[in-house]
């Protein structure tokens, strides 16, 4: 399942609640990568019977869901105990007025 989201929420506390979230529904974070401070895109594993408290969860958050999320969600809802986990990437894009987010990269000796 693939959850598409934006928000103007603080970058920081809505990974942070994602990672609470998915910790506390029973599930685990496999992967998460930042686009600067613009996007991240997390991918988790859930029980199946967690996923639709999983996406009222991200609404609490003040994400705005895709319609295509949405639908997904409710699918799952509608089919529980179809698999023993799932595959859930939640990707996010930030809407905010600060600068790029740049990483100092040290050079590697040659």
């Amino acid at each position: 399942m693939s959850i598409n989201a934006v928000t103007s929420a603080e970058r920081q506390r809505v990974i942070d609640a994602i990672a609470a979230a998915v910790s506390e529904l029973g599930g685990w974070i496999d992967d998460v990568h930042l686009f600067s401070n613009i996007s991240v895109a997390i991918r988790s594993f859930l029980p199946p019977d967690r996923v639709q408290p999983f996406g009222e969860r991200l609404a609490a958050l003040g994400l705005k869901l895709s319609d295509s999320a949405q639908r997904d969600l409710a699918a799952c809802a509608a089919v529980p105990g179809s698999a023993a986990e799932l595959f859930c990437t939640v990707q996010i894009t930030f809407f905010h007025d600060e600068p790029d987010l740049r990483r100092h990269v040290p050079s590697v000796p040659g």
